[in-house]
């Protein structure tokens, strides 16, 4: 989508007051984070100068909270859609360490990583594989591949 520069606008120009939150809708990302944004209800669009560091990974369309700065907006957060789960993330209880996501879980290191997928998926690449069992070691599917 091209911004034309009458579309952009400083943030002397916004109908808020400086360091007041605003609800916006992405328009345009970069590495996962919006670098423009339009307020709810208006066409106009601002440049975004940050982001706050829990800010998840943003996508053209996501509804965020702005907070607009003499500088410029900064994103303080995306608003969670009705489909999403409250309870994403980190959490600990009798004694287990729980990680939920969304869509998926990444644990990454150099380009070795295991994924799990909500479709149910597990994928687990790297150069060397260990898998060790003191007991019976049971690898069972529909069909089973080897080499």
């Amino acid at each position: 989508m091209a911004i034309r520069s009458d579309q952009v606008h400083s943030v002397s120009n916004l109908p808020v007051s400086e360091n007041a939150n605003s609800l916006a809708t992405v328009e345009s990302v970069k590495n996962y984070e919006a670098i423009m944004v339009s307020l709810l209800d208006s066409a106009d669009q601002h440049k975004v100068i940050a982001h706050l560091n829990n800010v998840p990974p943003l996508e053209v369309g996501d509804q965020i909270l702005v907070v607009a700065t003499v500088q410029g907006m900064v994103v303080t957060g995306r608003i969670r859609q009705q489909s999403e789960s409250a309870v994403d993330g980190l959490t600990y209880k009798d004694g287990k360490l729980n990680l939920r996501a969304g869509k998926s879980i990444k644990i990454q290191s150099g380009p070795a990583f295991i994924e799990l997928s909500a479709s149910g998926k597990i994928k687990v690449d790297g150069k060397s594989i260990y898998s060790i069992s003191e007991g019976r070691h049971r690898i069972q599917g529909g069909t089973i591949e080897l080499n």
